[in-house]
């Protein structure tokens, strides 16, 4: 039985359970698990609260902590050893927490080696979403899952479009976890072994040194209000140590750019965004001089080639591109009937579906039964609002792009947002990336059939395929079921949306599900006509997007 295995053994089997609420209902199984959760700080040694960002309270987390013995802050040093202390903390979006408490918990766990406070949780894998809603037997909508599955792409916007980056009217304001800078700087600075802080949409204003901040190696401030004085003083003094800076919605004039360059050396992942063309030669200028950069992420380009920036870039190096343009979604009062069946198909693909509430019952089982009261978090966007409007602007990015990139042997992940290039030069590059995993190209609402996926079959160690107004043709299907290339047993992720008739045929979309013997997740949005699947004892076939997942060695559809 498992109850016989050493405590040891027990404790890193516990340790590989990512969710704090399946560890919850692991106490209440018997005795000996319940002493084993209470007694060994291991078991929770990656803590992740930010799943239950609507519901957590000052009251249930006290009770949590107070069963599973995790310390509250103490003057004493720790002697715990850092193999079985807390390494990792995530509080993000736990907007119900006092300032007090996020602090207090921080700086108790002094082994903390990463650190999430952002203001808003970030996004959840979308197998891992599905999965928890099932087992908490709830129902939703998965349009969110398609142009949300990753932080950053898309933003809702105000029609006038006159605020800054950072402004995204999806995040509401009042469930915000917020942390003062000068509270982050006395977290970080008790906590000398951390190197990874994450403090999205968090408030960095005003006039602060940051020296606190110095033993930082990988920092995330996307979304931050900050000044362009105290983000070169950031950079200045946090810069030379950083491997990875993400730093997506925060205008940079010319002389950050130049900070970044100066003080990023030893940068090797770098996320930024551009709404200002006349600053792209600055972007070419940073890169050019980051000689290790691996990860390079840019968004929020209104206008501008891309070609001088990514020539730039240093092929020996480069494993992770990601370039998308302005990608705004306006919420707009007009009636959805008034709206033409193709706006009306985008709307069900862009809309922004209500926060699901999160079940309170999981950390009210650490808690003696004791249920938080907060309310469910609201809507991300008004319900008032009918439907929203989209602007995608073209990323002037050349198949001279892609040619530099097929020197980018090494190449991991690339994704592309409405790309200026050819299908020809797509299948070459491609050919010269064996090493690809995931692959994203989004395109217009065009309609066209030129089939840019030759090429797909040259990508033998893809894992994730994510396809926007791509459209797939019958040899792109069989190029993913065939056992003459290995795409069949590496690929685990398929989006595709408006993908054309031909992906909607039943014959392909099954063939895709019972061919690919590692598929974990197909995800097929912007459907032409409905789709039926009879299993699961239902049939949702007046689904116009529909996400199917494979649990316990079988297809399920939501």
């Amino acid at each position: 039985m498992l109850l016989n295995l050493p405590a040891e053994l027990l404790i890193r089997i516990i340790q590989e359970i990512d969710q704090v609420g399946d560890k919850c209902q692991l106490l209440q199984t018997c005795k000996h698990m319940n002493h084993l959760l209470s007694t060994h700080v291991a078991c929770w040694k990656q803590l992740d609260l930010s799943p239950y960002d609507s519901t957590i309270s000052n009251n249930s987390l006290l009770t949590f902590l107070r069963n599973t013995n995790i310390p509250l802050y103490t003057t004493h040093k720790s002697t715990d050893s850092i193999t079985t202390a807390i390494t990792a903390l995530d509080l993000s979006g736990c907007w119900n927490l006092s300032e007090e408490l996020v602090v207090a918990l921080s700086r108790s766990l002094t082994h903390l080696t990463h650190l999430a406070l952002n203001g808003y949780r970030l996004n959840t894998p979308i197998l891992q979403r599905i999965l928890k809603q099932k087992k908490l037997q709830q129902n939703i909508s998965p349009a969110i899952a398609f142009e949300q599955q990753r932080d950053h792409v898309y933003q809702v916007r105000p029609s006038h479009d006159l605020s800054s980056m950072a402004m995204d009217l999806s995040k509401k304001q009042t469930h915000r976890l917020r942390v003062p800078l000068i509270l982050l700087s006395d977290i970080v600075s008790s906590l000398p072994h951390l190197t990874s802080l994450s403090i999205q949409y968090q408030d960095l204003g005003g006039r602060h040194s940051f020296l606190e901040f110095r033993h930082i190696r990988h920092l995330d401030i996307s979304s931050c209000i900050i000044s362009q004085p105290a983000l070169q003083t950031l950079l200045r003094v946090v810069g030379p140590n950083l491997g990875t800076l993400k730093m997506l919605n925060i205008d940079l004039n010319n002389l950050s750019w130049l900070s970044v360059s100066q003080y990023g050396k030893k940068l090797e992942c770098l996320h930024v965004s551009c709404n200002e063309p006349l600053l792209l030669p600055s972007i070419s200028h940073v890169v050019s001089h980051l000689p290790v950069l691996k990860d390079f992420r840019l968004t929020r380009i209104r206008t501008g080639p891309l070609d001088p920036v990514i020539e730039r870039l240093n092929p020996a190096n480069l494993t992770r591109l990601d370039l998308s343009p302005k990608m705004n979604i306006y919420p707009r009062s007009t009636s959805s009937s008034n709206l033409d069946p193709g706006r009306r198909s985008s709307r069900v693909q862009l809309s922004l579906d209500s926060a699901t509430p999160t079940s309170s019952s999981t950390l009210a089982v650490a808690s003696n039964g004791r249920h938080n009261k907060h309310p469910p978090q609201s809507p991300k966007l008004s319900l008032s609002i009918s439907n929203y409007a989209t602007t995608e602007h073209d990323l002037l990015f050349s198949d001279a792009s892609l040619q530099r990139l097929s020197h980018c042997r090494q190449l991991l992940e690339l994704r592309l947002c409405f790309p200026t290039i050819t299908s020809s030069a797509l299948h070459e590059t491609l050919r010269h990336l064996p090493q690809l995993q995931i692959l994203e190209l989004r395109q217009k609402h065009e309609k066209s059939t030129v089939d840019f996926l030759t090429g797909l079959k040259y990508c033998q160690q893809l894992k994730e395929l994510l396809l926007f107004s791509v459209h797939v043709s019958q040899d792109a299907v069989n190029t993913l079921i065939s056992d003459d290339y290995l795409l069949k047993s590496t690929c685990k992720h398929i989006t595709i949306s408006d993908g054309g008739a031909i992906i909607e045929d039943e014959c392909n979309w099954s063939a895709l599900l019972s061919a690919m013997n590692v598929l974990q997740v197909l995800c097929l949005g912007q459907l032409t006509h409905p789709i039926s699947w009879p299993q699961d004892d239902k049939n949702i076939n007046d689904k116009q997007n529909i996400i199917f997942f494979k649990q316990n060695k079988a297809w399920h559809a939501q």
